[in-house]
């Protein structure tokens, strides 16, 4: 009888404890700490993250539905999949210009479990959002990529000065830029919001036409009337992710951004019998004054083009300012290594105001450049 006794309670404590293991026990996907389930953002918040801990592989996606079976295309994940551990999703959204409030859902599913996160957009802007209050918005992309313009003045490796100057009294149908060897450039928004005509004064014309979120999807470079070149870009959410450039009728160069976190993680770049693979390291200073210097620093030959990133036509920038880069050029069978550094000086809202950027060419020595950031700060009452 003691021992049937015993057994009894034996089998009690073992079943106790599977009991309170049972309970104790953590879920599959988890949300971090300070991670709502329910996200509210404004109108003209463009990028978010989700943070949860998964114990296995995960994946995710969006959904119009908590039942994750209806696609949208508002929100997009910058990775729709990952190991176990600690992550932080990153996410893009379309500006809401609905003028009502608008949700879906991200749904995160890890082995046998799964998870939705509501996201709710209302039709409120955040002044504050993204936007240092003394740099001027481009009223005509509604606070989609509010573009700014700096006296941007860079001379490159080889010497080319080109500078950025917003006309006055500003308006959103006309912007001149003097760049470079291209002259004074004027843009015309009159063919908005599916056209935009830029010319400037050594007879260049560029036509371009506006995609999703008022981005730049494809553009015509004619020089005296003569098509000279085109280009494709292309986007994940805000983030420019692909841009190929056409010389007569066939291309001539393609770029493939990755980016994870706000940041750009590599630039895969193919032209004619050659490929460069760039990468780039960032600092921790935020990238305050939402410099994109694609040919600079990413090697992306813009050839002209970059002047449309201040007009808010070729996406959001960078998190982080970028303090070094590495790029391995392979070219005719020959491999190239390049190394650049890049040093800033600040003013008092910790915008650059100088960059110093040095490049190394293994076996080949080095060059320096600099580039100088004259910042033009408007009344908050023009936005």
């Amino acid at each position: 009888m003691q021992k049937i006794i015993f057994y009894i309670i034996a089998l009690a404590a073992v079943c106790g404890m599977a009991s309170c293991s049972s309970d104790d026990e953590a879920g599959k996907i988890e949300l971090s700490k300070n991670q709502s389930s329910n996200v509210s953002v404004h109108a003209n918040q463009t990028s978010g993250e989700i943070k949860f801990h998964a114990a296995a592989a995960w994946s995710a996606w969006t959904s119009a539905t908590a039942r994750g079976s209806e696609e949208i295309d508002w929100i997009t994940l910058n990775t729709t999949n990952g190991s176990a551990g600690d992550v932080s999703l990153p996410y893009s959204l379309d500006y809401n210009g609905t003028g009502s409030s608008r949700s879906a859902y991200i749904i995160i599913v890890c082995e046998d479990e799964r998870i939705s996160i509501k996201i709710t957009q209302t039709a409120e802007e955040d002044e504050d959002i993204n936007e240092p209050s003394s740099v001027h918005p481009l009223t005509y992309l509604s606070g989609v990529m509010k573009g700014i313009f700096p006296e941007y003045r860079i001379t490159d490796f080889d010497g080319n000065l080109f500078s950025y100057q917003v006309n006055e009294p500003y308006n959103e149908e006309l912007v001149s830029v003097i760049m470079g060897n291209i002259g004074k450039c004027t843009f015309d928004y009159s063919g908005a919001p599916h056209k935009l005509v830029a010319e400037t004064s050594y007879g260049w014309r560029y036509e371009i036409t506006i995609g999703a979120n008022n981005l730049a999807s494809h553009i015509d470079a004619y020089f005296d009337n003569t098509l000279s070149s085109a280009y494709d870009l292309e986007y994940n959410g805000l983030r420019l992710k692909k841009f190929t450039q056409y010389k007569h009728g066939k291309v001539y160069e393609t770029s493939e951004l990755e980016w994870w976190d706000g940041d750009i993680t590599v630039v895969k770049t193919t032209f004619d019998g050659g490929t460069v693979a760039l990468v780039p390291r960032y600092s921790e200073v935020e990238n305050a004054g939402r410099l994109m210097m694609f040919d600079t620093q990413l090697w992306i030959d813009m050839d002209s083009m970059e002047l449309f990133y201040y007009c808010g036509l070729l996406g959001i920038p960078t998190k982080h300012l970028i303090a070094s880069t590495t790029a391995t050029e392979i070219d005719g069978g020959q491999r190239y290594t390049f190394s650049s550094k890049f040093d800033y000086s600040f003013d008092s809202m910790n915008r650059p105001i100088q960059m110093v950027y040095t490049e190394i060419e293994d076996g080949e020595g080095s060059s320096v450049g600099k580039a100088e950031f004259a910042w033009k700060d408007a009344p908050k009452s023009n936005m």
